[in-house]
């Protein structure tokens, strides 16, 4: 099985974003998602990320640049 899937949609989407996708992305290995509304300062999105995040994980961002 390959490693998770973390799924980042932008500040101004939330996780229906990827709602479409969700059933062919997690076919094969497990998917979750942290929405990025949740975060009180982007300063600190990615260390509350990590404390969430499995120990390796991939990657899918929406419009974070």
């Amino acid at each position: 099985m390959q490693e998770p899937l973390l799924l980042l949609p932008d500040f101004m989407c939330d996780l229906r974003l990827f709602g479409p996708q969700l059933p062919a992305l997690g076919v094969d290995r497990p998917v979750m998602a942290v929405p990025m509304a949740e975060c009180e300062r982007v300063e600190s999105f990615a260390s509350d990320l990590l404390d969430r995040a499995p120990p390796r994980f991939a990657v899918l961002g929406q419009g974070l640049g």
